[in-house]
């Protein structure tokens, strides 16, 4: 039986602090979360500008860049909170110049590495079925971008938080590793995460591919139950503080 996907970067947290997850998850009141939206905005901006590249053979001057990047700023999800009128104005224009600032520096970077590569794909969704035929967990996540290096396949990560100092373990590159080994098998394949500012490339150690694949199933196990937390018992349970509010005992 396979179950519903689970997403890498949320068993990461999850490992990471499961508390702190909880919180974030479970019974937590609605509200506007101004990281996720521009992220999720410069991401867009990213695959807009790789794409144009891609199609027009010439890259898109920082003006362009910073008109994408504020229409897409104001594009908010219906079924999401959002600000007030009047906040999101103030909100907005601190959002561009931050988010031009970052781009500035990483646009010179990635650009210089994409002039000297083929671009294969961005934002592509990929999934991986681990373990057996009977107990199987099916990760998914989306590749922001792939690309080949000479012979090498190239997986980039674009991430919009404080860089690391180095980059050892993780789940969603481990997933974008191992789905990148099957469709180019004659092909070396190489994982980053690459930070806005200061511009840091960080390779994935490929070393540690096996077992975060095998921690990845084990959470997913041990901790989700068809990728909904947490609805059902689980080994949460052993943990957790929140039981007067737990759906199981309400019920």
């Amino acid at each position: 039986m396979i179950r519903l996907p689970i997403s890498p970067s949320s068993a990461e947290s999850y490992a990471q602090c499961p508390r702190r997850y909880a919180l974030e998850h479970y019974d937590t009141p609605s509200t506007f979360q101004e990281p996720l939206h521009t992220g999720n905005a410069l991401h867009r901006t990213f695959k807009h500008w790789v794409d144009e590249k891609t199609r027009t053979g010439t890259w898109l001057e920082l003006a362009e860049i910073s008109s994408v990047l504020s229409s897409y700023l104001r594009d908010f999800d219906t079924n999401k909170p959002r600000p007030n009128r009047t906040e999101l104005e103030f909100l907005h224009g601190n959002w561009l110049e931050d988010g031009i600032y970052k781009l500035e520096s990483f646009m010179r970077n990635v650009q210089n590495l994409i002039d000297t590569a083929t671009v294969i794909d961005t934002e592509r969704w990929v999934k991986l079925d681990l373990l057996d035929t009977n107990h199987t967990v099916r990760a998914t996540g989306k590749v922001d971008l792939i690309i080949q290096v000479g012979t090498e396949i190239w997986i980039i990560d674009f991430k919009t938080g404080k860089v690391k100092n180095a980059l050892e373990h993780s789940y969603p590159l481990a997933l974008y590793t191992a789905t990148a080994r099957l469709e180019y098998p004659d092909n070396v394949v190489r994982t980053f995460e690459a930070y806005l500012e200061p511009y840091q490339l960080l390779e994935y150690n490929t070393e540690h591919l096996e077992s975060d694949l095998e921690a990845l199933a084990n959470i997913t196990q041990t901790a989700f139950v068809d990728s909904v937390f947490p609805m059902h018992p689980s080994g949460l349970c052993a943990w957790c503080e929140f039981y007067a509010i737990c759906h199981q005992y309400l019920n």
